[in-house]
């Protein structure tokens, strides 16, 4: 993959105080640059916080490294049996059309989260209106969920997509990829 071609190598490690700089600078500077005004202090609290309290113990850290050096990283948390990346930083000086940013946030932590015996990787959805401002074209995700009784009636489910499709279109309308089209017939 063009990721790995790039000279990129990941390594996932556990929180520790040595690379707390550096992380607080590769998530700074991904915030800037999608339009933030915050400097080193909140993340530091942030991290800060979260090491205090023990919840930096359990945190999965994934780091994109490049001629031995740390490029971009992402900080997930595992909960009950599934994994949650959280925070994202990478280093926009080195070459950035690697994807750095999936290779790391989604396609190895799904690998990560298989290959230690978590059954779900959630993904937010809070940075799409930033994703869509950047030019992504969103697809809509179906998840098939079976119960033994029904615990939801139809007409419910129908109203509920109804109202996310036209969220969806009101805040999204021109970056919607043509399968929404779909999605509007099933609501």
């Amino acid at each position: 993959n063009t990721f790995e071609k790039k000279g990129n190598r990941i390594e996932w490690v556990g929180f520790t105080k040595d690379i707390e700089e550096k992380l607080a600078h590769l998530i700074t500077s991904t915030r800037n640059k999608h339009g933030s005004k915050s400097d080193l202090t909140w993340i530091r609290k942030i991290l800060r916080g979260q090491y205090e309290t023990g919840i930096l113990d359990s945190a999965i850290i994934g780091l994109a490294k490049n001629e031995g050096k740390i490029t971009a990283a992402t900080i997930s948390y595992p909960w009950r049996q599934g994994i949650y990346p959280r925070y994202f930083g990478c280093d926009y000086s080195w070459e950035e059309k690697d994807f750095r940013y999936f290779s790391l946030s989604y396609y190895a932590a799904m690998d990560y989260a298989a290959r230690h015996k978590f059954n779900r990787a959630f993904f937010s959805v809070s940075a799409l209106a930033a994703k869509v401002k950047r030019g992504a074209t969103l697809d809509p995700l179906v998840a098939l969920v079976g119960f033994l009784e029904p615990v939801i009636d139809g007409e419910s489910v129908k109203i509920h997509n109804r109202r996310k499709w036209e969220e969806y279109q009101a805040c999204f309308g021109n970056n919607l990829s043509p399968a929404w089209a779909l999605m509007k017939h099933h609501t």
